[in-house]
């Protein structure tokens, strides 16, 4: 049964390295021969070069994002202004690119266990995260990634206290979030707020049905 297991999987591994290597190939791709008539990658580099070379942020350099967009920049860049670059950037943005749809397909994998939607739901992704190719250096890559953790975490911390550092995770991913882009922060937080206020009742009926047992 066991040797049957591992053979049936061979197939699966072949589909999963092939779907990778296209999104890799694409995302590369995309990355290096796409630049936007904005310049909002412009902005970013130069901001972020301007944080590096001791400017502050919101007082010498204009910026609606949070503080963990320059403290990601400076921790990709060793601090180092010299090393904001364009191609930089891309290379940085490139396995987060690849990441992202693998850490979504987990999360349905973890829901389904169904192989061929997973397949199908990373080559979704991976195709359409296009849009972070016309925006590098954008805080958008990284509030996807932190959502699609935020959702690996799951929402079963809230049944119990067994899962006490889910519930630390989601608040922490959460708190990231926030400090990224403060408008998406909330609206994460809403929800959060939405799920606990929903799951509330159920535990005090629950609770009331078990006293009139008892």
């Amino acid at each position: 049964m066991n040797e049957k297991r591992q053979r049936g999987w061979v197939p699966r591994y072949l589909v999963a390295a092939t779907a990778l290597c296209l999104i890799g190939v694409f995302a590369f791709g995309s990355l290096f021969t796409t630049f936007a008539f904005y310049d909002d990658e412009g902005y970013f580099l130069l901001a972020y070069r301007d944080f590096l070379m001791g400017r502050p942020p919101y007082d010498a350099i204009y910026s609606p994002y949070g503080p963990y967009t320059f403290l990601t920049a400076g921790l990709f860049t060793a601090f180092d202004p010299g090393n904001v670059t364009h191609d930089g950037f891309r290379w940085i943005t490139l396995p987060v690119w690849v990441a992202i749809p693998i850490v979504f397909a987990g999360v349905v994998w973890r829901l389904t266990g169904n192989w061929p939607i997973c397949i199908a739901l990373f080559l979704l992704i991976g195709l359409r995260l296009n849009g972070a190719a016309e925006g590098i250096g954008h805080p958008q890559l990284w509030v996807i990634a932190a959502l699609g953790f935020l959702l690996w975490v799951g929402g079963t911390w809230l049944s119990g206290a067994r899962h006490v550092r889910r519930a630390f995770w989601a608040g922490l991913i959460s708190g990231v979030i926030l400090l990224f882009k403060i408008n998406i922060g909330v609206f994460v937080l809403m929800a959060l707020g939405l799920a606990i206020t929903l799951r509330l009742p159920r535990g005090r009926r629950s609770r009331r049905r078990r006293c009139r047992r008892s």
